[in-house]
């Protein structure tokens, strides 16, 4: 439906401000809210391994810095296993659907469909 609110969630902060421009463009920030980080089945914070994009466009969307679709919320946050990284790494917050579904649901929520690209993490965030 053209009426009901949509729920986006991006950990990646270089994709943030091409997100919001493009929900601006095409009229949607009314409707469409991003939420700043990670879904998984705990609340807390994790680190996001991001790549940088292979393809020019991907290195656009990101505003030509790191973060890509391989994005990867990592489970071993040890400094050791960071620091053994080929890519970037950046902390970020993670919350769980449940607490965002009570925290900013005004009424009781129905979810007619959801779509779901957790970077491998999909059934940790149901």
């Amino acid at each position: 439906s053209k009426t009901l609110p949509v729920w986006t969630f991006e950990p990646t902060p270089s994709k943030h401000q091409s997100i919001r421009r493009r929900l601006r463009e095409a009229g949607l920030k009314d409707r469409v809210t991003l939420f700043p980080f990670a879904l998984s089945n705990t609340s807390g914070q994790g680190a996001l391994e991001v790549l940088r994009a292979k393809k020019a466009a991907g290195r656009a969307f990101a505003n030509h810095s790191l973060g890509s679709a391989q994005d990867l919320l990592m489970q071993d946050v040890r400094p050791e296993a960071l620091a053994s990284k080929p890519a970037g790494v950046v902390v970020v917050p993670i919350r769980t659907l449940d607490n965002m579904v009570q925290q900013y649901a005004r009424r009781q929520v129905v979810i007619p469909w959801m779509k779901i690209d957790a970077q491998g993490f999909d059934t940790l965030v149901l």
